[in-house]
């Protein structure tokens, strides 16, 4: 187990203004030690209905379609110490469903070996995915959505367009997307589309650009992007979607069209 030696009663004060959920939990047993209101909050639960529902082994606070995806989390914890990126669903008191991420670290607090848990509720990034799906399916043009956070991007979704369009692997591609821009995209693009990105953060304006992509089996292509960004709850955190079109067989007309139906789409959620 890890090194790191914690006060519970520290972690307590610590953690208990947290925006997002944050629980101490035994390992072994499974008990919780330390749950900060915003957990409670985000399962609709008082402390002591969820400490009845854990005494009486209940199971109805998660998702019965996701149990495989927690056992299957909690084995990656047990055997590496650490866990990130879990992400399922709880069932909250009122019958709502509340999409939540987990982070697990190992420590010990109180000379006993614990999870340090946090949970963030992810509904509402979950729920604009699922309109923003419904949406660029239905336009063909290529979509990806990333999130960027303290200048740190994570890729989040990709419709099947994007690698029709682009003639790459969705396996391969979500398995190492930087290293496939490095291949297929030259540095000159790479650097004036994160300019494109931070100009678009700053000034919550769209942006356009046209840039070079290297196709397989096709040669150098051009290609317009046009992305914007839509900043969330959480200081420092952006998500930037943006639509690819391939200039050779798209007119310039056709692609602003798709790219106002999927802009008009995401703004409708928000």
């Amino acid at each position: 187990m890890s090194e790191r030696e914690f006060s519970l009663e520290k972690l307590k004060r610590g953690f208990a203004a947290a925006p997002c959920g944050v629980g101490v939990f035994a390992i072994g047993t499974r008990d919780p030690l330390f749950l900060n209101d915003a957990y409670y909050r985000m399962t609709d639960y008082t402390s002591q209905e969820y400490a009845q529902l854990i005494a009486n082994e209940d199971r109805k606070l998660l998702f019965s379609l996701d149990l495989p995806i927690i056992e299957q989390a909690e084995q990656r914890y047990r055997d590496d110490g650490t866990l990130s990126g879990a992400q399922y669903r709880v069932v909250q008191k009122n019958g709502g469903v509340c999409w939540v991420d987990l982070t697990m670290v190992s420590i010990r607090a109180d000379e006993r070996d614990c999870a340090l848990c946090f949970f963030e509720n992810i509904t509402a990034q979950k729920e604009n995915f699922t309109h923003m799906k419904l949406v660029t399916d239905s336009i063909g043009s290529g979509i990806c959505v990333m999130r960027v956070k303290d200048g740190t991007e994570s890729l989040l979704y990709v419709n099947d367009a994007f690698f029709s369009l682009m003639g790459i692997d969705r396996k391969a591609y979500l398995q190492n997307a930087h290293a496939f821009d490095d291949v297929f995209t030259s540095q000159e693009d790479k650097k004036r589309t994160r300019d494109a990105i931070r100009e678009s953060i700053r000034t919550g304006t769209p942006q356009e650009l046209t840039y070079r992509f290297f196709r397989p089996g096709s040669g150098t292509v051009w290609m317009e992007q046009k992305l914007f960004s839509v900043s969330q709850d959480e200081a420092g955190t952006h998500l930037i979607a943006s639509v690819v079109g391939m200039l050779q067989t798209k007119s310039r007309r056709s692609l602003r069209v798709r790219w106002s139906s999927a802009v008009t789409g995401w703004l409708l959620m928000k």
